[in-house]
């Protein structure tokens, strides 16, 4: 099944889509999504690093970023 469904944000797209994600094992999750205003739509893939740290690749319809994200655990 899947692990998300729901609106998500997309930084390529530059607004809200609608999508689908699962994580394909415990480091890696995947994500596509359809544009919810316009005619686009972007796969994501984030990668877990490490605890705190993680990769993720966004390619879709307008453009492809990376990033490499930290973030503190509380």
């Amino acid at each position: 099944g899947l692990d998300d469904a729901g609106v998500l944000e997309s930084r390529t797209l530059g607004g809200s889509v609608f999508g689908v994600g699962k994580y394909l094992s415990p480091k890696l999750y995947v994500s596509y999504g359809v544009s919810m205003v316009g005619s686009g739509s972007a796969l994501t893939l984030k990668y877990l690093l490490r605890k705190g740290f993680d990769v993720e690749i966004e390619s879709s319809t307008v453009e492809t970023r990376g990033s490499v994200n930290w973030r503190k655990e509380k």
